[in-house]
């Protein structure tokens, strides 16, 4: 173990974050719409990330007049989305060689994730990430989606970690949200999404890669 730590766990976002999923699922989705006779607003669709299917049925459902269609089409981009991860799903860069190091510092890892508690075990395990984890907080757990606090809150709480001790590690403008609301010490590393003012100053850093994250935590005196 390298020093003293004066953080106790780092929660990660998955998709965008250490998955590179997010463009996945923009396809899936334009190619659904486009099935359905829609087309949804790219603006739109980066609302989506990091919010669970409830939370994005109901912008769905009044764009599209339909609840049913909107049901129907989120089922649908699903099984396209599904279909691309099987040839086109990798980790971001840098995404191993955080957690193994963050892990090797002795620090507890958490994954908090707005996607369904089966579907996130299936990618870690795929990519051999699982073990590193002590936790995993899922979006079909929780009545609330980011930007509410609640999945980071719990994280913790099963950690056995005050959130004041926590970092998030995130990359979309509603886990910024959810970090800062929560207390927690919170790090973007942007995917789709370049921070706004708003963001940049919710988050306590902004920073390009993973490979930045470490270096950034020592930077700010939360690691040795």
């Amino acid at each position: 173990m390298r020093g003293e730590c004066m953080i106790k766990a780092v929660i990660f976002d998955m998709d965008g974050t250490l998955i590179d999923s997010e463009r996945i699922a923009i396809i899936a989705w334009n190619r659904s719409a486009k099935r359905f006779g829609f087309e949804i607003p790219l603006e739109m669709l980066h609302g989506f990330i990091g919010m669970t299917r409830d939370a994005c049925m109901g912008t769905l459902t009044e764009h599209v007049g339909s609840e049913r269609i909107a049901n129907e089409m989120f089922e649908d981009h699903k099984v396209i989305e599904d279909e691309l991860y099987s040839t086109m799903l990798d980790l971001k860069p840098g995404a191993r060689e955080v957690v193994e190091n963050l892990h090797a510092r002795g620090l507890k890892l958490a994954v908090a994730t707005s996607t369904r508690t089966i579907q996130a075990h299936e990618k870690f395990d795929r990519f051999g990430l699982t073990p590193y984890f002590d936790v995993f907080t899922c979006g079909d757990e929780l009545n609330r989606s980011k930007p509410e606090p609640d999945i980071f809150l719990l994280a913790a709480s099963r950690l056995g970690v005050d959130p004041a001790s926590c970092v998030v590690v995130e990359d979309s403008f509603n886990g910024v949200r959810a970090g800062h609301a929560a207390g927690m010490h919170t790090i973007m590393v942007p995917d789709i999404n370049n921070p706004t003012k708003e963001i940049a100053k919710l988050a306590e850093a902004v920073v390009p890669a993973l490979s930045d994250v470490e270096p950034k935590l020592v930077e700010l005196g939360l690691l040795a």
